[in-house]
């Protein structure tokens, strides 16, 4: 005789949640009362409503540590290529469990914060154990791209970048730049 099942509870995580926890720190179960936020006032939300464990521009995992050091090894070459003094900070949020996450399908995002503009320029993260997943995020990490990154975050010392440390960069340089070119000439 077999015992009957036992019924799945709302602290149970799924193994994408443990793998959300193993990379960012956060462990929640989704709940289903989030309400819809547009985009931007979402980040705004994310940005605010940090956990006080997680600092954006010193992460507490090793993926976080990794990530933000093999991202801003791209930036500085690319600032150094283009003989640019310009100074930035680097920033990832976590979106758990926020309206980011649960309408618009950000799990984290990292933020490039020029400081001598006063202005950020932020490229979104969903995390997925999934190689199939469509995402309205505009990067995917799969769990091979994360266990690089906590390689990394976990030595403390700079590597080749990852294509999706790479690719991030990238993304964040563009922004960046398409920025400045708007900006009016002195």
């Amino acid at each position: 005789m077999t015992s009957p099942p036992t019924p799945v509870t709302s602290v149970e995580l799924s193994k994408g949640q443990i793998f959300e926890c193993r990379c960012l720190g956060k462990c929640t179960a989704l709940k289903d009362d989030v309400p819809y936020m547009n985009f931007r006032d979402a980040v705004s939300l994310t940005k605010r409503k940090q956990s006080r464990a997680w600092q954006p521009d010193s992460p507490s995992t090793d993926f976080g540590r990794g990530l933000l050091f093999m991202v801003k090894g791209v930036i500085d070459h690319m600032l150094s290529i283009n003989k640019s003094k310009r100074q930035y900070k680097l920033f990832l949020y976590v979106a758990i469990d926020t309206p980011l996450d649960r309408h618009h399908g950000v799990d984290a995002f990292v933020e490039l914060w020029d400081c001598q503009l006063r202005h950020g320029f932020i490229t979104t993260l969903d995390l997925s154990l999934n190689p199939a997943k469509v995402s309205k995020a505009e990067f995917v990490v799969y769990d091979q791209d994360a266990t690089v990154a906590e390689d990394v975050g976990r030595e403390g010392k700079y590597r080749e970048p990852t294509e999706l440390a790479t690719r991030i960069a990238h993304q964040l340089w563009a922004y960046w730049f398409q920025f400045l070119l708007l900006l009016p000439r002195r």
